[in-house]
Order: C-alpha cells, then sequence, then structure tokens
C-alpha cells in the first residue's frame, strides 16, 4: 500500500464532514444563547431522529440519489475541465468566454506562444490542444 495516494482521501473522508459538524455546533450554539439549552438539545435530537427516519426509509432510493449525483459532477467536472484546457492553450479568455484572438488571426497563432502544463505531467505544447478538441470545440 502505497501511503502517499492512501493518506489524503482518507484525511478529506474524515475532515470533510468536519465542516458540517462545525456549523451544526454553531446553530445549536446560537439557538442555546438566544432560547436556552433545553429547547436547543430537545431540536438537536428531534431532528437526529428525523435524519434516522429518512435514511431508513428512503434507504432503497439513496442509491439512485447518489447514482445520479454523480453523473451530474462528472458531466460538470468534464466542463470545467474542458473550459481549463481551453483557456490554457489560449482558445478562450479566461474570463467571460471572449476569444483571444484578435480577428483576422487564426488560434493557431494564439495557441503555439503558449504551452501547458496537464496534471503535472510534461509540457505539451499548446499547438497540438485544437487538434485533440476539434470535435468538441464551441466559443464558450
Amino acid at each position: 500500500m502505497v501511503w502517499s495516494t492512501t493518506i489524503p482521501p482518507i484525511a478529506a473522508a474524515f475532515l470533510g464532514p468536519l465542516v458540517e459538524v462545525t456549523e451544526a455546533f454553531t446553530t445549536v450554539l446560537a439557538v442555546a444563547l438566544t432560547r436556552g439549552w433545553r429547547p436547543a438539545l430537545i431540536g438537536s435530537a428531534r431532528v437526529l431522529a428525523l435524519l434516522v427516519l429518512i435514511v431508513l426509509i428512503f434507504r432503497p432510493a439513496l442509491a439512485l440519489v447518489q447514482f445520479v449525483v454523480g453523473v451530474l459532477a462528472i458531466l460538470f467536472g468534464m466542463r470545467w475541465l474542458r473550459k481549463a484546457i481551453l483557456c490554457s492553450a489560449g482558445w478562450i479568455a479566461v474570463k467571460a468566454g471572449a476569444a483571444v484572438h484578435r480577428p483576422g488571426r487564426g488560434c493557431d497563432e494564439v495557441c503555439v506562444q503558449h504551452s501547458t502544463t496537464i496534471a503535472g505531467a510534461r509540457k505539451i505544447p499548446a499547438a497540438a490542444v485544437p487538434d485533440l478538441l476539434k470535435l468538441g470545440y464551441q466559443a464558450m
């Protein structure tokens, strides 16, 4: 087992929910300071019971919800990755999706001036990016 690739996802899995715990604690604390500890703790217990009930009732449907959310995350992620590649290649501007090149100047001339590093890999000349993206290129 390679620890350098195993520890980051495990740490993220444990530290991510910590944000939610902090938010919940802040809400309970705010209610406790304004209305008292008893209503805050009763409300927390009721919400926890409701959450358990919802999970037990909708457990079969949760797999479908996870699948749909996963597919949407992949689709949006691929769109953002495509836009990042086009921006780093010089095909589109970083802001507002406006074209980087001036009228009368081809994208190849602009792209030859840039190079990009993809995920820490070796440098790839940006002139090669148009060939990779010809089928899917649209001005954004």
